[in-house]
Parts: C-alpha cells; structure tokens; sequence
C-alpha cells in the first residue's frame, strides 16, 4: 500500500532528531523550543501521518504488516488453551468443578481474547518511509516511536525467516550505526522485497549516492 502526502509549511528543509526509540507521552528533549515540543506530542498521540510529517516533508510508502502478524503473535497463546480445554474434556480432570461446557466456553473466550488483542496490536502498527525519515509506530496500549534520518542509516536489512517467506512477507531492519534496532522492525510485510528495494532507493537518493 503506497500514500503519498504533503502538508504546507514554510519549513523547506527535512528537520531529523537523533535516530531511536522513543515515547509519544513521555518525549521531551531540552534543545528544542518548547512550542514546538508540545507540537510534535501532540502530532504524535494521533498516531497518524499527517501528525507525523515535518515541512514539506512527503510520505512515498505507507505500510501495515500482513493479517497472518495476528495469527503469528496469537498461534502459541491460542495452541495451549485450545490444548488445556480438549485435555481438561477429555480426563475430566477436575470432575463436577468444571463441567465440559464450560471449558469449552472459557477456552473459546481466551481465545477471543487473545485474537481481539492481537488485533488492536495489528491496527497500532504503521511503518512510514518519507523522503526524509523512516518511522515504525508500535504499541496498543503504549504506543512508541522509531525514527531515524535516511542520511544517518547504515543498513537496511531483508530478513525472511522460513514461516515468512513461504507466506510470500518478510521483515525489514534498520541500523544506525551497526546493530539493528528491534524496535526499528517493519514486521510480517508483504512484498517485502519490492518493498526493501524503494527503501534502499531512497535511503541512495537521500544521500546522494
């Protein structure tokens, strides 16, 4: 999925913080003005790109991971209750205390949980790849922020584990000077390689290589 935005401002050049982690509620760095501080945490507790851009900064890809990232972070959860529910109804383990019904009821609405958890999780994910940054947005409940400058990225890394790749996703990661950064991680997205490809393009075109 590719968006492409713009908003006017009489910023004409990119403005980057120090590449890393950081938290939309708590974010605060003593060299900026803090108008402009209170702008931007503001901008960051909507979550949403148009908050996000800086200046005439545009956004070339807009990317969510896969629906199996649900299946994927709920799989094992999910295993071991649908497990304990047929185990508990099979032995009858716990007798009169807990008829088969009610396992089953209560193993269906651990599962529900879970899923409906996993989902918010999903929608809480947006990976942005503008013309100055990337960023990876993360958290349901606590939602946090990875940013760095094109310029300043070392490597952008195409890593597809097996389950992955025969999905068709991958996962991409970014490293500012060595190391990847987990929280850096563009997860379970799909074309992955079409996708590292426009990365690698314009992180090049960003630093004039």
């Amino acid at each position: 999925m590719m968006s492409e935005k713009s908003i006017d401002s009489p910023v004409l050049k990119c403005r980057s913080r120090p590449a890393g982690r950081w938290s939309p509620v708590t974010f605060n760095r003593p060299h900026q003005a803090v108008g402009e501080t209170a702008q931007i945490e503001a901008g960051a507790t909507k979550l949403t790109p148009e908050a996000l851009l800086r200046g005439n900064e545009l956004v070339i890809l807009m990317v969510r991971p896969s629906f199996w990232y649900i299946v994927a972070t709920s799989f094992r959860f999910c295993g071991v209750v649908i497990l304990l529910g047929i185990l508990t109804v099979r032995t009858g383990v716990f007798g009169d205390l807990l008829l088969p019904e009610t396992a089953l009821i209560i193993s269906a609405s651990l599962v529900g949980v879970r899923l409906i958890y996993a989902l918010m999780e999903w929608t809480s994910h947006l990976y942005l790849l503008t013309t100055c940054r990337i960023v990876t947005i993360k958290g349901a409940r606590h939602p946090t922020i990875f940013e760095a400058g094109l310029a300043h990225i070392s490597e952008a890394r195409l890593i597809e584990p097996a389950v992955q790749n025969m999905l068709g996703l991958g996962t991409i990661g970014f490293a500012v000077n060595k190391d990847i950064d987990p929280g850096s991680l563009w997860e379970w997205i799909p074309n992955a390689q079409r996708i590292h490809q426009q990365i690698q393009a314009a992180i090049s075109k960003r630093k004039g290589t």
